[in-house]
């Protein structure tokens, strides 16, 4: 009788662990998939963050917003102090699609600035705190 309740004994605990193991796995692989969305959603954010970013330079240039990839290649093109960030971005974004609600904000936005103000924003700053956004690193932990 002993080895009998001894046999269902180990028969109940191997399906336990069995069962525990499959609970474990299926939990590590959603936090495992969960992981992974708010990566991905961190990187969407920071490219966002720069794609603006880079649009507010591009129309405080004064070349208007109905082309600004055009606008884009030839600022990298150009001999100026800028030029490197604009590289930067471009490896970060290449050429980006930009919809037409945010061509109509960077038009709104670029409407509200005075000259100072433009001006400011031509330095660059904005777009080198975007590129250094500690969200591009989620892609990389990936």
């Amino acid at each position: 009788m002993g080895n009998i309740l001894t046999a269902r004994w180990v028969d109940v605990l191997e399906k336990a662990r069995h069962e525990a193991e499959a609970i474990v796995e299926r939990l590590a692989e959603a936090a495992t998939q969960r992981e992974r969305s708010a990566l991905a959603s961190q990187g969407a954010a920071a490219r966002l963050r720069l794609q603006r970013k880079l649009g507010r330079y591009l129309v405080c240039l004064g070349h208007g917003a109905s082309n600004l990839n055009e606008i884009f290649y030839h600022q990298m093109q150009r001999d100026i102090a800028g030029r490197y960030r604009l590289q930067q971005c471009y490896k970060k974004l290449g050429y980006p699609d930009w919809p037409a609600d945010m061509v109509r904000d960077l038009e709104e936005f670029v409407a509200r600035l005075g000259d100072n103000q433009r001006r400011a924003r031509l330095l660059g700053t904005e777009i080198d705190a975007a590129l250094e956004d500690p969200r591009w690193a989620a892609q990389i932990i990936e």
